[in-house]
């Protein structure tokens, strides 16, 4: 799906319950990676795209103390990635709902590789 159209769903569908979402910067329309910082109150959370071992899209959440911290690692992020978008979401609703993909450390699947571990070192 193109970046640009995945874009506007998720603004829509923020916007239509309830939250608030913008583009702070406009990345490739097929293409770019799209970073999502989420604010819930005080809490800052930065999301970014990963592939699982099956290929499917996950989010990794990165739990910010600051504004100054967020904008170091974004600022980081874009000189390495100039097609990157930006989002900002401030909502009260979960990320995982919003986003509508699963999260890293939050879904309710095990994680294929973490279970496998689990598995070689039981018993040790």
């Amino acid at each position: 799906m193109k970046s640009e159209f995945w874009v506007q769903a998720l603004l829509r569908r923020t916007q239509s319950e309830g939250g608030f979402a913008s583009v702070l910067r406009r990345g490739d329309a097929d293409a770019g990676i799209v970073l999502i910082i989420f604010r819930e109150r005080k809490q800052l959370t930065l999301f970014s795209p990963e592939r699982n071992f099956e290929g499917e899209r996950v989010w990794h959440p990165e739990f910010i103390d600051n504004q100054a911290s967020l904008d170091s690692k974004v600022n980081k992020r874009v000189d390495y990635d100039p097609d990157l978008w930006i989002l900002e979401i401030e909502s009260t609703l979960s990320p995982e709902r919003l986003i509508g993909e699963p999260i890293a450390g939050l879904t309710a699947e095990p994680d294929p590789a973490e279970a496998a571990a689990q598995a070689l070192f039981r018993g040790r």
